[in-house]
């Protein structure tokens, strides 16, 4: 009974993961102004750290994300 239990949350998982894998992933607004952290951090160097850093993170995943879907199209998930 137990088994079948957690065979069927495993699916429900899997599943889940599959249908966020098809959503790009974005840098939200921020809700706030890259000016107001000052004097602590300068408007410059926010704008910086959010505009480039956070978007290299950003789309560093959705290309991880591309690829995975694509290698598991290809039923090819070795590198997984």
């Amino acid at each position: 009974m137990f088994s079948a239990l957690r065979t069927s949350a495993v699916r429900v998982n899997t599943s889940f993961i599959r249908n966020s894998i098809r959503t790009k992933v974005s840098l939200p607004e921020l809700k706030y102004k890259f000016t107001e952290l000052e004097p602590f951090i300068s408007a410059d160097l926010n704008t910086l750290h959010y505009t480039k850093h956070h978007q290299t993170y950003v789309n560093g995943i959705n290309q991880a994300l591309e690829q995975h879907a694509q290698a598991e199209a290809a039923g090819d998930l070795k590198k997984c």
